[in-house]
């Protein structure tokens, strides 16, 4: 597993407040007993844009966002990635061409390394044990995740030599937060 600040990475900050009431409050019914330990350290709603990124020059980071103002997506459920061997990672599905075009501009904009190679854009709601499909399969049956709506104007940055910031797409201010 990569260190935490290993790379630097691009996030979509969630601004729906309805959107992020239901994640927090999913979070908290969630089992304790079925969290995968030591991987649910922080609630932070965001749509990575692009992880893996080998520079911390924030001037090169900005430059695939200086033409975007803002991103539009909706939420179309709720799923699992499966593929990692020691957790599943329970998620909201997100629809967007704002941020296909945007991931895809960063990987044309930016040298990165691929660790995944197709964008599934998705917000994260928590790390799940293995061994708990049932509980995943019967979240999915809720309607409460689709169609919820968000505009957003503000990304937040972390850099590979561990500062963040905040970035309005709209008044293309930056500020660092760390």
């Amino acid at each position: 597993m990569s260190k935490l600040n290993e790379y630097s990475c691009i996030m979509l900050k969630c601004h729906n407040n309805a959107l992020i009431k239901l994640m927090h409050d999913t979070f908290k019914r969630i089992p304790i007993q079925i969290l995968a330990p030591g991987e649910n350290t922080d609630f932070n709603p965001h749509i990575t844009i692009l992880y893996g990124i080998y520079t911390s020059n924030i001037q090169d980071i900005l430059n695939p966002l200086k033409n975007v103002s803002f991103v539009n997506y909706k939420t179309t459920g709720i799923s699992a990635f499966t593929s990692n061997s020691e957790y599943d990672v329970l998620k909201i599905d997100v629809d967007s061409v704002d941020l296909l075009y945007l991931n895809k501009k960063c990987r044309h904009s930016l040298q990165h390394k691929e660790f995944y190679p197709h964008y599934k854009p998705h917000l994260t709601i928590a790390y799940i044990k293995k061994e708990n499909q049932s509980y995943i399969k019967e979240l999915s049956k809720s309607d409460l995740f689709k169609n919820l709506y968000d505009i957003s104007h503000i990304t937040n940055i972390s850099t590979a030599d561990d500062k963040k910031f905040n970035f309005n797409l709209q008044s293309k201010r930056l500020e660092q937060i760390k």
